[in-house]
């Protein structure tokens, strides 16, 4: 069976929203072979961390929080990123193979604001193959009212197929691999103004 490690990131601020997001993962899901869940750190406070903690002892499971600033920090100079929202963790999943210990294999990636209704036993079925990740197609892949092309899809990298990245499946040996990271710098660098 895989080990699927789960991970979130989260500042101090959004703590509150990190620990509903996690309770509803592991109250409907309390059958799940999870392995260990991850919290990249980007600042969380004691008693917010000894909260998450306590609802991940619930379920029998531990977190280990990663502090994630001075991972991203080394590339926000040589790629022109900004914070967002006071923030480099929405560039988390971009670089998540720098910051992930390198025995995780498979990464289940699940936004703070996200509440997981259901079972995610799916997960176990997908076969990844030779793939470096699993999503859902966003809903802003469709155009905007009657307008025929949507211009939030005007990628960089020229794709043209928008992946939401709210929850993410990684197969972080073959992402690692295929130097996803390297890719997505190019493009970073492309956008620079």
């Amino acid at each position: 069976m895989k080990d699927i490690y789960v991970c979130y990131a989260s500042s101090d601020e959004y703590a509150g929203f990190t620990g509903i997001s996690l309770y509803s993962l592991l109250e409907n899901n309390q059958h799940f072979p999870i392995k260990k869940i991850f919290i990249l750190d980007y600042g969380i406070k004691s008693p917010n961390k000894q909260k998450l903690d306590c609802v991940a002892g619930k379920y029998g499971l531990t977190i280990e929080y990663i502090e994630s600033t001075k991972t991203l920090e080394n590339f926000k100079d040589i790629l022109g990123i900004q914070k967002f929202s006071g923030s480099f963790a929405t560039y988390s999943r971009a670089f998540i193979d720098y910051i992930m210990p390198d025995y995780v294999r498979y990464l289940l990636y699940i936004d703070s604001d996200t509440i997981v209704t259901g079972k995610i036993d799916v997960i176990l079925k997908i076969d990844m193959e030779s793939s470096v990740m699993a999503g859902v197609i966003g809903v802003n892949q469709y155009p905007y009212k009657n307008e025929k092309h949507n211009p939030e899809l005007d990628l960089v990298s020229g794709n043209k197929k928008y992946i939401a990245c709210g929850i993410v499946y990684y197969d972080l040996k073959n992402w690692r691999e295929y130097k996803c990271n390297e890719m997505i710098a190019r493009c970073c660098k492309l956008n620079i103004k």
